[in-house]
């Protein structure tokens, strides 16, 4: 998720240097960088959560 972001940020500032580029992207790019930040924060926190859930099980067998 985190690489989502630096991709479309690329994207966007290849496509605005040629001049070709899709007008939605052009208008939220920002807001789907966003969109992806927030996936990658909820993604990192499930993440956590069940790597300290699954070590606290593995540590009582």
């Amino acid at each position: 998720m985190w690489y989502l972001i630096g991709f479309v940020s690329l994207a966007v500032a290849i496509k605005q240097q040629n001049g070709v580029f899709d007008e939605w992207i052009n208008l939220n790019h920002l807001k789907l960088n966003l969109v992806f930040l927030g996936l990658a924060l909820v993604a990192g926190v499930v993440y956590l959560m069940l790597r300290i859930y699954l070590h606290k099980n593995q540590a009582i067998l």
